[in-house]
């Protein structure tokens, strides 16, 4: 007889200790996950460990969710029917977990024995190892019909994962989850030892997942259809609804055509966020920050409402305004230039350049606002995010510093004053984080797991391009753009005046080494010295590349178009080089690139 079973496990159970192996088949076609959805883990467990400084015996645990598999137990192995996105995800933070680990072990030689025993049994849970510890196999094996699954593979082998002819948006969202939980990783690494301890415990002891398991298609695919196609399971705010309903209801003040009104502001409110695949509970987050000055977990949501005393006069004006803000909300979500906050495209276009999702609650006060406040708060939020994300500060600070920010300024009476709270406390956190970006950005590397330059690289010179320049070719090219190294990869570091390979390696992915450059020059310059280089960064589209060679010129003699070639010419001079590019080159570069944003972010 067929059966069906359901546990909760923590993912020592499922990935360490198991011998299981996973096998994605073909009708899962697609990684839709990207560095938005591996932040948000993060970011969660972050939280539920107040940065993994509390007891992690003493939690809980994090429940992340269900998976379904087909179990054959005469092989080991199990079909995975739902749940990729979440088990692929979680193989590759051990990944990257182990990275940071071996990396410790070669950093701190002395204490390398207690590293290898605590990285004893991290890599079982993404490959299996023969007796003389080669690679056997992977944890996770996708049917051949996925091609992504190549990538995968690639990534957990520690290959190239970049030579792909035509790589499709899986591979690529593979590539930037991955490259996204190895810095978060590092990130965590940096706040101590005894929090990445834990941490390695938390995700290994408190991060759980209901495994539920059929031992044929017939009942896995049924469950599957249950969960996914016959209604949803309710969610914090379908709760807060019934209780604000019973509210209303049992008021008799209350007339049939206002709690007509509150239905059709909440049916709008769930609507709009759902057209757009807007996460209700992921809006409500920042609307409690942006309107209350509270930053809680999104478990906390029915919670935070439901003790809140409020009237029916309040639920009233609660469901329009939560109707109006999600309106908004998801139309900044959707397009940056056909938004309901701000008619300046291009404040909007490098708001979500940065793609820091958690400054979103930060415009919520002012979409009332004037057209010029508006402007100003953008302004803001640009430069606050781009202060953190470009000094290496931890992404989860940024909730923190705006309830600080948001819980005094929101009692001030005029939105003009609101906002003067908020700069003040932003202002001083984007001076800290300059003193950080001028020490730290010159000298640290921007390699990605497989050794190429990372996405942060290219989204600050896109930022350089598109603040100082206004060059929005960098979003509407349909060239594809590429991080182009100065000093070559292969290049020999005898010849580059390197003392050896390694000291090369950890100049090779600096930002003073790194370029913009359309994807077809780059092919053509590719391993070329810097004087066969200079004729393609000449014709190059972007100014942060062509300004290596030639100075920047304006027709303008007046105003911030000339300001801007100003500063650009000043701190990214033409560069006297005759045939190689060298460190002093290098450090030379990225120096200019740190003032560059210093002055971006304080001007």
């Amino acid at each position: 007889m067929a059966k069906i079973t359901s546990e909760m496990q923590p993912l020592s159970q499922i990935l360490v200790r198991s011998s299981d192996q996973f096998i994605i088949p073909d009708f899962q076609r697609a990684f839709v996950w990207t560095d938005e959805e591996a932040n948000n883990l993060i970011n969660d467990f972050m939280a539920d460990t107040d940065n993994f400084t509390v007891d992690i015996d003493s939690l809980p645990g994090y429940l992340l969710g269900n998976i379904v598999l087909i179990k054959n137990n005469s092989n080991n192995s199990a079909d995975v029917v739902d749940g990729q996105q979440r088990l692929t995800t979680l193989t590759l933070l051990f990944k990257a977990v182990f990275i940071a680990l071996e990396e410790l072990q070669q950093e701190k030689a002395e204490t390398a024995n207690k590293w290898y025993r605590v990285m004893a049994d991290i890599d079982k849970a993404f490959q299996f190892l023969d007796n003389d510890d080669k690679f056997k196999g992977l944890r996770i094996l996708h049917n051949s019909s996925l091609n992504f699954g190549e990538t995968y593979k690639a990534i957990i082998k520690n290959e190239n994962t970049f030579t792909l002819q035509s790589p499709t948006e899986s591979d690529e969202n593979l590539n930037l989850v991955f490259e996204t939980l190895c810095e978060r990783v590092s990130e965590i690494r940096e706040l101590g030892e005894k929090q990445f301890k834990n941490f390695i415990k938390y995700i290994q002891d408190k991060v759980m997942l209901i495994v539920t398991t059929a031992d044929s298609k017939e009942k896995a695919f049924q469950l599957f259809e249950v969960l996914n196609n016959r209604g949803r399971s309710l969610e914090p705010m379908d709760l807060l609804k019934s209780n604000f309903m019973k509210i209303l209801y049992d008021d008799e003040a209350i007339t049939d055509a206002q709690k007509d009104e509150f239905n059709f502001n909440w049916n709008e409110f769930i609507s709009v966020l759902s057209k757009q695949k807007i996460q209700t509970s992921t809006f409500t987050k920042s609307y409690i920050l942006g309107t209350y000055g509270q930053n809680i977990k999104q478990d906390q949501l029915f919670t935070f409402f439901d003790r809140q005393p409020l009237t029916s006069k309040d639920i009233l004006n609660l469901s329009q305004s939560l109707k109006h803000c999600a309106t908004i909300y998801s139309s900044i979500v959707k397009n940056s230039r056909d938004n309901l906050f701000s008619q300046n495209n291009n404040s909007f276009i490098l708001f979500n350049l940065l793609k820091l999702k958690q400054m979103l609650s930060l415009l919520i006060p002012f979409y009332d606002s004037s057209d010029t406040l508006k402007e100003k708060v953008l302004d803001l939020a640009v430069k606050y995010g781009a202060s953190v994300l470009f000094s290496f500060t931890q992404t989860n600070q940024i909730e923190k510093e705006l309830e600080t920010a948001l819980s005094k300024a929101l009692k001030k009476y005029s939105d003009e004053d609101k906002y003067n709270e908020i700069k003040e406390h932003l202002n001083k956190r984007i001076l800290e984080n300059i003193k950080q970006l001028k020490v730290l950005l010159p000298i640290r590397s921007f390699a990605s797991p497989a050794g190429n330059a990372n996405q942060k690289a290219s989204l600050l010179l896109k930022f350089i391009e598109l603040y100082f320049n206004d060059n929005v070719i960098i979003l509407a090219s349909p060239k594809k753009i590429e991080l182009e190294h100065i000093m070559p990869r292969s290049a020999d570091a005898q010849r580059y005046q390197f003392p050896s390979d390694k000291e090369k390696a950890e100049f090779t992915n600096r930002i003073g080494n790194l370029t913009l450059l359309d994807k077809s020059a780059n092919i053509a310059a590719k391993n070329k010295d810097f004087s066969e280089k200079k004729k393609y960064y000449e014709e190059s589209d972007y100014k942060i590349t062509s300004s290596i060679v030639e100075a920047l010129t304006t027709a303008v003699n007046t105003g911030n178009d000339a300001r801007r070639v100003q500063l650009q010419a000043q701190y990214q001079p033409q560069y006297s080089v005759q045939d190689l590019w060298l460190e002093s080159n290098i450090n030379e570069r990225g120096q200019n690139i740190a003032k560059l944003l210093e002055f971006a972010l304080t001007n």
